[in-house]
């Protein structure tokens, strides 16, 4: 037989100031001797009979009530789908998220995350299990049936009646100062490291988007460093969207400014559809949430982001069989 769980120091005072608070009110018991006998506080127990349901003390959380719910919500579709977010990923979250709202103190830490967690039943650190990751990328048959009903939920929702309405969008990373020559190496490796004269090499990322009709926008360009360089569009004629960050590659506050600031405008039907792959900057950004239901408020146009099952973009994202083809 299992033994009883232990109570936590908060569940045992609870317990006896709700007991407390019983004697005073059912069997006539005087507030100091309920405080004496029971052992809490009797400045407590006289507040709490004033105040049944009194609010909770301390300063306000740091994000809205509305922010709040959206976190958890994404945070509860990522575990859904599989691709659960441990704390340091949620602290990069929530302190971008302070970013974009202008709040002062824009850190997240362990405490701050740990009252998060306890505003949020539902939510709680869990220990993960292995999973086959190749067995998960498999294009079984469940998959299969899974991803056509999808579809056909797009479809009969509206969102799939023209090919204006139809968005893909793809990334690749370079480095400037690759060298392509033809050495003898180990089997398996992807690069192989090698001396060269001049500047440092710099990581650059390329996302073209458009949608089915033909319609191409300009292509985001991500460069690692500080600053924007205006030599960099010199000659680009306007079709290049510039961002930086230190890596070079892409996240989700520079993905969701992209789409925010050139694709959004360029839609034009009521309903539209943006095809991506499971790049964790696609999938696992709420701001990008955020910037949709605002866009959707504004303007009465709706997007959704349909992610293409793990493993199979490479047969079935239009821009990984065509310009992205290798």
């Amino acid at each position: 037989m299992a033994s009883p769980k232990l109570k936590t120091a908060a569940e045992v005072s609870k317990e006896l100031m709700d007991s407390a608070i019983s004697a005073v009110k059912d069997s006539g018991i005087s507030k100091r001797s309920a405080a004496r006998y029971f052992g809490v506080a009797r400045t407590t127990l006289v507040r709490r009979l004033q105040i049944p349901h009194a609010q909770r003390r301390g300063g306000p959380t740091k994000f809205p009530s509305r922010v709040e719910k959206e976190l958890s919500e994404v945070l509860e579709a990522c575990c859904t789908i599989g691709i659960p977010l441990n704390s340091y990923h949620c602290y990069q979250l929530f302190s971008q998220i302070a970013v974009e709202l202008g709040l002062k103190n824009t850190t997240c830490n362990a405490n701050s995350f740990r009252n998060f967690l306890k505003r949020h039943v539902k939510l709680s650190m869990r220990i993960t299990h292995a999973s086959n990751r190749k067995q998960d990328r498999a294009w079984t048959m469940e998959v299969c049936d899974e991803y056509i009903s999808k579809l056909q939920m797009l479809n009969s929702g509206g969102f799939l009646d023209s090919a204006e309405q139809v968005w893909n969008l793809d990334e690749t990373a370079f480095h400037t100062s690759e060298l392509f020559d033809k050495v003898v190496g180990i089997k398996g490796m992807k690069q192989i490291p090698s001396q060269y004269n001049g500047n440092a090499k710099e990581c650059v990322t390329v996302l073209p988007f458009g949608n089915a009709g033909g319609l191409q926008l300009k292509f985001l360009a991500l460069y690692a460093g500080k600053l924007h360089l205006q030599s960099r569009l010199e000659d680009t004629h306007n079709m290049c969207y510039q961002a930086v960050n230190d890596s070079g590659y892409m996240d989700q506050l520079i993905f969701a400014n992209y789409i925010k600031k050139v694709v959004f405008p360029a839609m034009k039907s009521m309903k539209n559809v943006i095809f991506v792959d499971g790049h964790f900057s696609h999938i696992n950004n709420l701001l990008l949430v955020r910037y949709c239901r605002e866009f959707f408020e504004e303007t009465g146009t709706r997007v959704e982001v349909f992610c293409f099952p793990a493993g199979q973009t490479c047969r079935l994202q239009p821009f990984d069989v065509s310009s992205l083809v290798q």
